[in-house]
């Protein structure tokens, strides 16, 4: 796959996304750690939106 490619920018971006929030409404569900799940939800979230800010000047 070429570094220029659109298949290739997507799947960066991709695993740049934040973190799935379904995940944490599942723990705090069952009561695994809720305050966790949140935080790390909450926090997951601005972080990938810099990291993506950072990809996409890298990527060009």
């Amino acid at each position: 796959m070429s570094i220029d490619s659109l298949a290739f920018k997507v799947t960066i971006f991709e695993s740049g996304m934040a973190p799935m929030i379904s995940g944490s409404l599942l723990a705090m569900e069952f009561g695994l750690q809720p305050k966790l799940a949140a935080l790390l939800a909450g926090l997951g979230i601005p972080l990938s939106a810099l990291s993506l800010l950072i990809w996409h000047f890298l990527l060009g």
